[in-house]
């Protein structure tokens, strides 16, 4: 029986994606193969290269921007604040941006080099924020930032995450993990998606 169609709708894309991309333990930064890139990604298969709202996202579950707000002497417009959590989004996302991974896919995730170099960089840049705080999601914080990414979020004025393009897109992802099940070579409907993988 459907209680509330938008909470049903966004707990089965937790569930499937949970199931789909497999849950990460580490709950820190992996590189994501799946779509035969090297991805930087953390929690629930949330992709953050070149994806600055995505990173807001994981900040503000984090912590980041409620740690900055209570560094703030007087008063501060709403401009001055969203420059300044583009400033932190922007140290943050360079990281990610310029790291350069390289997990083989016999390796687990978190293992690689380069996957840990970029992890104690991001645990760096968190300190400055949260002292001993390491850059991971672990559950609840991954089903958080997931939720987020399905129902929409909105960081600041720069930095939202539309929820009806967002459940088309994860809709989309449900679609094609299903046809993968059925030996379906593609789903017809993510034509319009062509950023997905096959």
């Amino acid at each position: 029986m459907i209680t509330n169609p938008i909470a049903d709708l966004t707990n089965a894309m937790v569930t499937m994606l949970k199931k789909e991309e497999g849950v990460i333990l580490i709950g820190g930064i992996y590189d994501d193969l799946k779509a035969g890139e090297h991805n930087p990604t953390i929690g629930i298969g949330i992709n953050l290269k070149s994806n600055p709202a995505y990173v807001a996202l994981v900040l503000q579950e984090l912590g980041v921007f409620a740690a900055s707000d209570a560094t703030v002497t007087g008063a501060e417009t709403e401009a001055q604040r969203n420059a300044r959590y583009n400033a932190i989004v922007g140290r943050f996302t360079e990281l990610i941006d310029g790291a350069s991974l390289n997990r083989l896919a016999t390796n687990a995730p978190g293992t690689s080099v380069s996957e840990i170099n970029l992890q104690n960089a991001l645990n760096l840049e968190l300190d400055i924020y949260i002292p001993g705080g390491t850059f991971t999601l672990n559950d609840p914080h991954d089903v958080n930032v997931l939720r987020g990414v399905i129902d929409g979020f909105n960081i600041g004025t720069d930095m939202n995450g539309a929820a009806t393009t967002n459940r088309k897109f994860l809709v989309c992802m449900m679609i094609r993990a299903m046809s993968r099940q059925t030996k379906r070579s593609r789903c017809t409907a993510c034509s319009n998606y062509t950023a997905l993988p096959s």
